[in-house]
């Protein structure tokens, strides 16, 4: 933890029969207050909101888009911070229900994410493109991105379930 940086993202395993079709389910962003480091992210029971690091049972990645600086990950956190208290759209679960169907059959079709979006939606209002060339971003492709891994870790057993 000691090496996270304000704005580092993180992306959580996909575990059961999801593990099928991605390698990670969810994105969140870190920032941190005093000594502790939250997650901002978006959630269907939450919203957009801040929790504590590691509310997650399944193992997590930390990766930094690679060649930022430290004040471009201040100002990416701060901007997702921004959505705090929106709600999370749901109908936006059909077509993520239908991009995992399309994929059980070999086809792709766009589809939104408002995790993924919000990690997005951050650092673009930085300039940094997490996901180049992608119009509707997923965990997986923020992890194929031009990113940096800075640790991977376990979950908590007894931790909720985003």
């Amino acid at each position: 933890m000691s090496e996270w940086r304000e704005g580092d993202i993180v992306l959580v395993e996909a575990s059961g029969f999801l593990r099928r079709f991605v390698h990670y389910r969810h994105a969140a962003l870190l920032w941190k207050r005093g000594d502790d480091w939250y997650t901002v992210e978006a959630t269907p029971r939450k919203g957009v909101a801040g929790d504590q690091v590691g509310n997650w049972q399944q193992p997590y990645v930390v990766v930094r888009p690679t060649g930022v600086t430290k004040t471009q990950g201040e100002a990416a956190a701060t901007e997702a911070l921004r959505y705090q208290g929106e709600g999370y759209d749901f109908a936006d679960w059909w077509p993520l229900f239908l991009r995992y169907l399309w994929r059980l059959f070999g086809i792709l079709v766009a589809y939104d994410v408002i995790c993924t979006d919000l990690v997005d939606l951050a650092w673009l209002a930085v300039g940094v493109d997490i996901a180049p060339h992608i119009a509707i971003v997923a965990p997986d492709d923020i992890a194929r991105g031009p990113v940096e891994v800075i640790g991977e870790y376990e979950g908590d057993p007894e931790g909720g379930d985003t």
